[in-house]
């Protein structure tokens, strides 16, 4: 059970957080604020504290010791974080208003060791009350830092809202941004079309996977399978070799008049395959070709949205 706070501490104890900790604080905090664009505080109560440093037989009379223990690394946490996740302070400054670091107990035993726990507009670091500085590196972990935005988001938008979450924004950054500037160049030197967009639709098509979010998990795989549904596009351009035939370019222009390509997410597909199979298709409107599938398919035989191709343009001429 978590301890009660300490009365006061000892001659020994402040002194140890005066040396130990007291001293380090203005240099992480000026860190800290660096990193993520603005001004962040450290605020720890050593009263809350002390009591899991003298209940144990490595720490005690050292609660400075092992405070700083939890935060000399995070300034290294956050580089790796923003690293692979940039707009992660604009998401840190927003979603933890009061820009204060904090450290407590693990109430909840969310955590083995220690982890980010996001709560009354701060950013704790927690720790399991019988693992006092036990992987205390890992109290800002990527991925643990990166759920937490997630909840914390999820609580902003409100009941019923879906937004796209940190973590898919992470992943997209890191799996699709850099893979699709590459493969539209490609599209647009097949097709003689230097206008094509290719619109992963990423916001529409992670709310259409809220329903099978926990088999598709889009927070971790939305962005490798839309640049995965792109590769087929382009594929298929060169099979159908449509860089060497002026009447599939000119087809093409006809048909595709806003020269985007979106991929999409749909109920249903259409029952007479002709313009796909079970998996997926592709579909013309309003001079926009959709590369579409349903939620339970997506990411299945990703193809099948460009299987039928020519046959797709040459109906819609």
């Amino acid at each position: 059970m978590p301890l009660a706070p300490a009365a006061k501490l000892s001659l020994v104890e402040k002194k140890n957080i005066r040396d130990e900790w007291d001293s380090k604080r203005p240099e992480y905090e000026a860190e800290i604020s660096k990193l993520l664009g603005t001004e962040w505080t450290i605020n720890v109560d050593p009263l809350i504290i002390a009591p899991y440093v003298a209940a144990s037989d490595s720490y005690a009379g050292r609660p400075g010791d092992v405070i700083n223990g939890y935060f000399d690394g995070v300034a290294s946490s956050l580089q790796y974080f923003l690293r692979d996740y940039p707009e992660g302070a604009d998401e840190l400054n927003r979603l933890v208003p009061s820009h204060q670091l904090a450290l407590d107990v693990d109430h909840d035993n969310v955590y083995s060791y220690c982890g980010p726990l996001i709560k009354d507009g701060k950013l704790y670091i927690v720790f399991k009350e019988d693992r006092l500085w036990v992987n205390a590196s890992d109290a800002l972990d990527k991925d643990k830092l990166l759920e937490q935005l997630g909840k914390a988001d999820a609580a902003d938008a409100g009941p019923g809202a879906v937004r796209l979450s940190p973590a898919a924004k992470a992943a997209i950054g890191k799996d699709y941004t850099e893979a699709a500037a590459n493969l539209q160049e490609e599209a647009r030197t097949l097709l003689k079309n230097d206008k094509l967009v290719l619109n992963p639709n990423f916001e529409a098509v992670y709310a259409a996977l809220e329903p099978v979010k926990k088999d598709k998990d889009p927070d971790n795989r939305l962005g490798n399978l839309s640049k995965v549904y792109f590769e087929e596009f382009v594929s298929a351009l060169k099979y159908n070799k449509f860089d060497s035939d002026d009447l599939l370019q000119e087809a093409w222009e006809e048909v595709v008049t806003s020269n985007e390509v979106v991929l999409r997410i749909v109920d249903e597909l259409t029952s007479d395959r002709k313009h796909g199979d079970s998996y997926a298709e592709a579909a013309v409107e309003n001079g926009v070709l959709y590369l579409q599938t349903t939620p339970q398919r997506w990411g299945t035989n990703c193809g099948s949205t460009v299987s039928k191709l020519v046959d797709v343009i040459s109906d819609a001429a």
